[in-house]
């Protein structure tokens, strides 16, 4: 008798480590539980319960026993992106909840911050022109022409 006849669907919870998450850059929406079944491998439908300080757990429902693996994708530049997005939105909601005062606060800074950045790349650009017309004009005064040089040296000779 096959147990796997007599049950639907089964249950398997599972924890991973943050740590591992962590050091091997992995997506912690991208976990899964791979059930290994005529001979290959299938990933099964995967979700996040819940977390603590060293933990995510998860649960996984296969149809059947067998052996198991767990699978964590590796961040890609588009989840790195979402994820970007996601901050930004959570940011946009906590600034769009601020009393006004609070925003005007935030756009002032903003501003002051801007023309700051502003005013320093002009003085960058004004010290760079400066020092290079000084270069300019020094190397100008260093050089003799050609010309002077041959007039002077055969100025008294005769052809």
């Amino acid at each position: 008798m096959n147990l796997d006849d007599n049950v639907d669907e089964i249950k398997l919870k599972f924890k991973v480590d943050k740590e591992w998450i962590n050091d091997n850059n992995i997506n912690q929406t991208k976990i899964y539980l791979l059930r290994y079944n005529d001979n290959r491998w299938r990933k099964l439908a995967t979700i996040e319960t819940g977390s603590d300080t060293e933990y995510l757990y998860y649960e996984s429902t296969t149809p059947g026993f067998s052996t198991f693996a767990i699978l964590g994708e590796t961040k890609t530049s588009e989840s790195i992106i979402s994820s970007l997005s996601e901050n930004i939105k959570d940011t946009k909601e906590k600034f769009e909840s601020l009393p006004e005062e609070e925003k005007k606060k935030v756009y002032t800074s903003g501003i002051v911050l801007f023309a700051l950045t502003l005013i320093l790349q002009i003085l960058i650009v004004f010290a760079g022109y400066r020092l290079w017309v000084s270069h300019r004009r020094k190397s100008e005064n260093n050089r003799t022409p050609f010309v002077g040089i041959l007039s002077n040296k055969y100025k008294n000779t005769k052809l």
